[in-house]
């Protein structure tokens, strides 16, 4: 039985790095679902963000054993991200908008 139902890890992955995959691999032992949301989705080719939503979507599925308990979706940045006391609503509006599912944990790195 799992720690967690559904556990929640955002970022830009860009790239996708060691310290990403060691928080992604325990959330996998921990988690019944594993929602990645990839931040910063509308970016790309960028100092930044150099690469697409697509291509960051596509390091992770190469990394792991991608099957129904993992889930990437994009995150779009907010137009007005200068709101902090709107970003939790908005994250979990659109994770439950893409999968229908509220996360029980939120994982970080």
């Amino acid at each position: 039985m799992s720690k967690y139902k559904c556990g929640l890890y955002i970022g830009r992955f860009q790239p996708l790095h060691i310290g990403h995959t060691h928080i992604i691999r325990k959330m996998l032992e921990e988690c019944d679902k594993v929602i990645i949301a990839i931040g910063s989705a509308q970016e790309s080719g960028t100092k930044r963000n150099p690469f697409s939503y697509a291509e960051r979507h596509y390091f992770i599925s190469e990394a792991f054993n991608y099957d129904d308990a993992l889930i990437c979706m994009p995150l779009k940045d907010r137009e007005n991200p200068s709101d902090d006391a709107s970003w939790g609503d908005y994250v979990f509006a659109r994770v439950n908008q893409w999968c229908g599912l509220i996360p029980d944990a939120i994982y970080e790195g």
